[in-house]
């Protein structure tokens, strides 16, 4: 069993991240920031999803996140903040 979370651009198809692409959370005018994630992820904890039993030994979840082609500061985070 896998949950999984990624980001996308929907609002801009001129953007290089429109569609697909899995920007960072938090990308400008992208649907996920830390706010949506935070949600996702205690969803999982109040479903019971990482006191589950699968084929693994712990639950796994996945953040897909691709590099975009945009000015950032170096070393600018992905994700930042996020207290469950």
């Amino acid at each position: 069993m896998d949950a999984h979370a990624g980001n996308c651009m929907m609002a801009d198809t001129g953007d290089p991240a429109y569609g697909d692409m899995h920007p960072r959370f938090g990308y400008p005018g992208s649907e996920n920031d830390v706010p949506e994630l935070r949600e996702y992820v205690e969803s999982l904890i109040y479903v019971g999803y990482f006191q589950s039993q699968g084929p693994t030994d712990k639950p796994i979840v996945s953040f897909e996140v691709k590099a975009q082609k945009r000015k950032y500061p170096p070393g600018h985070p992905v994700i930042h903040n996020l207290t469950l």
